[in-house]
């Protein structure tokens, strides 16, 4: 909102936080956008998710995902991405660009306008941990609590599936 404010736009934007899956209360409906942020994972492919979005969005309306992933799509998930600690990374969750792409041209309710892995999506993971671990100093407490996350990072870096981001941008039809 801050962002929105700078830009003074803070009257065109509806900040909303909360559970999509409990619905949105009837006078959201005919957004002109729908963004979604290192969420959708959690609730994208749940029954009805994606109808019910195309609810909430004006005809031309335009959804935009940006998400963590795996690049390519895997029949079992690797050993490596089962151990975790500290936070629940939901890895089983995970898809490649292309599963999601697949999602939502078979919905019927979008037309896809790109999706696709995100430029330096792979060294993100590798800045995210930097980030934290220079914050704590690179203390013991925090390589203890990180240690799983950065082997996977580097497993990654010679392996597939291996861990990025992506981006999705569709409009309603």
């Amino acid at each position: 909102m801050k962002k929105a404010e700078k830009l003074k736009v803070e009257h065109l934007t509806t900040p909303l936080q909360g559970d999509i899956t409990r619905g949105l209360p009837l006078e959201f409906r005919n957004f002109d956008a729908i963004f979604c942020m290192q969420s959708f994972h959690t609730y994208g492919t749940k029954s009805g998710i994606l109808n019910y979005l195309a609810t909430l969005l004006k005809k031309g309306g335009k959804i935009c995902i940006a998400q963590t992933c795996f690049d390519k799509e895997f029949e079992k998930l690797p050993d490596i991405f089962k151990e975790t600690t500290g936070w629940n990374a939901e890895y089983g969750k995970y898809h490649s660009p292309n599963w999601w792409r697949n999602l939502f041209e078979a919905n019927g309710n979008f037309e896809v306008e790109r999706c696709e892995e995100i430029s330096g999506g792979k060294i993100m993971w590798e800045d995210n941990v930097l980030y934290y671990g220079n914050r704590a100093d690179w203390s013991s407490e925090y390589l203890e609590k990180s240690g799983w996350l950065i082997k996977q990072i580097i497993w990654s870096r010679t392996n597939s599936p291996s861990l990025t981001h992506f981006m999705l941008t569709a409009n309603r039809n």
